[in-house]
């Protein structure tokens, strides 16, 4: 893990106690003595490790609290074990710091009178809430929620730092209006591609990165990404009573829509082509295990191209006699777009008729940690990279396919229109794509989901000719 990673996991668990204390403090009241001295002796003792043992009650140092409930892939005595103690200590200090400054700010009431003739009354949380703050307080309601993974988290952060660059973290929401917003779009429409990571603009300012000529700027569809996210930020503090209204809603740039562009999915001649070419190899198009399995897999299953990628051969496994593909973030390397992504797909038996779970055994016999091991990793896009590159380049170009806006994505377009066309409930489609249900009925009353038998009778139903 990252160095900046492993602040963030901190951050993000801290911050979230932090709201927690504050919504105690203000149902029940100020913190009682034994309290104060609890988080002044914590700051005091962060270095000796057995105040945590008897003064806390804890067995063990309580870093390896954050540990489990993060699943950090970090072993006791290790190097990397030892950082992250020393950086749980910083973090802890820095929180219970940011307990006794709150609840010591109680002390004073701000009397000050305020200018009734204005033309806009601004609330206390406006006036004083930066856009830094908001930021905090919406990704913790989002990770305490579960709605967001560890990925998704660092995306949307990423996205909520540009928006930092162009406006100042340290912005008063009240000063943020619809000029603002209409600034940021401006602004965005001007960003360099990668600006954060690209040799020729990771080292300049934002100013001087906008600045630049010749360089190829954030395209349309990446724009409209990071407007979505902060329409869905000010949504939320709009809701929260934090501003009075969502400046940065409608405000994406329409996109009209080719023939080319709509057509997503493979048709049925498409899918065929490719399988047999795939099958047979006749044109010597397949070199490697990834070019064969990756594509056939992607086809039976709709996975998304990084979840096949980074799938182990301890991935492969039966539940209730049905061998499955288990889609999870378990192990170290492994990131999901959602929670919801934590899945079992049922293996399509035209793959085990081809030889998949042969494969696979001969994987674990050469004790192999991932099914597709000769693709490698790429930091910010995990394993998938090589595979798309050759799937969305030379092997399509090949088949003529390559100017028709398909990729190794329209695999996972393909499955939905045949399951809903083969009458498959959308739920259950949702269920073996990933997706996120809606209603009480699918999230609370139906918690423990469709069998693996259901969803396999859905797959083996579609037909592919």
């Amino acid at each position: 893990m990252r160095y900046d990673e492993m602040r963030e996991v901190l951050k993000r668990h801290f911050t979230g106690m932090l709201e927690g204390i504050k919504g105690r403090i203000a149902q029940e009241g100020r913190l009682k003595e034994d309290k104060v001295a609890f988080y002044t002796e914590t700051i005091k003792n962060i270095d000796d490790d057995s105040y945590f043992e008897f003064m806390h009650g804890h067995a063990k140092h309580p870093a390896h609290t954050v540990i489990e409930e993060y699943d950090l892939p970090f072993k006791e005595g290790t190097p990397e074990y030892r950082a992250f103690k020393e950086e749980y200590k910083r973090s802890r200090v820095s929180y219970s710091q940011a307990v006794l400054d709150y609840d010591a700010s109680l002390n004073v009431y701000d009397l000050k009178p305020h200018d009734i003739h204005s033309k806009q009354s601004v609330s206390p949380d406006q006036q004083s809430t930066t856009l830094e703050q908001l930021i905090e307080k919406y990704i913790a309601e989002r990770v305490r929620g579960g709605n967001w993974t560890f990925r998704t988290e660092k995306d949307y952060r990423s996205k909520f730092g540009l928006l930092g660059d162009m406006l100042s973290m340290d912005t008063a929401l009240s000063a943020i209006d619809t000029a603002t917003a209409r600034k940021v779009k401006e602004s965005l429409q001007r960003v360099p591609k990668n600006i954060k990571t690209s040799p020729i603009t990771r080292d300049l300012t934002f100013e001087d990165a906008l600045a630049l000529e010749d360089v190829g700027r954030m395209d349309v569809k990446t724009i409209n990404t990071h407007l979505a996210a902060y329409n869905g930020l000010f949504k939320w503090a709009e809701a929260n009573s934090y501003i009075d209204k969502n400046v940065f809603a409608g405000i994406a740039i329409k996109q009209g829509k080719t023939a080319d562009k709509a057509r997503v999915a493979f048709s049925g001649e498409q899918i065929a082509l490719i399988r047999d070419t795939i099958v047979r190899n006749e044109r010597g198009l397949i070199k490697k295990a990834y070019q064969h399995w990756g594509p056939l897999i992607g086809l039976y299953t709709g996975a998304r191209l990084n979840e096949i990628a980074q799938l182990g051969p301890d991935d492969i496994r039966q539940e209730d006699g049905i061998w499955c593909f288990d889609i999870n973030d378990r192990s170290e390397g492994k990131t999901l777009k959602t929670t919801s992504a934590r899945r079992l797909i049922p293996i399509h038996s035209k793959l085990i008729e081809l030889g998949f779970i042969k494969f696979v055994e001969t994987l674990r016999a050469d004790k192999q940690t991932r099914l597709l091991h000769e693709l490698g990793y790429s930091e910010g896009t995990g394993y998938g990279r090589n595979l798309s590159r050759w799937f969305n380049g030379p092997f399509l170009k090949a088949l003529g396919m390559d100017k028709q806006a398909l990729v190794f994505h329209s695999f996972r377009h393909t499955m939905v229109t045949k399951l809903l066309q083969s009458g498959v409930a959308e739920p259950l489609a949702k269920s073996i794509l990933g997706h996120a249900q809606e209603g009480v009925t699918q999230t609370v009353y139906f918690e423990k989901g469709y069998t693996v038998a259901q969803k396999q009778e859905a797959l083996e139903g579609l037909l592919w000719n």
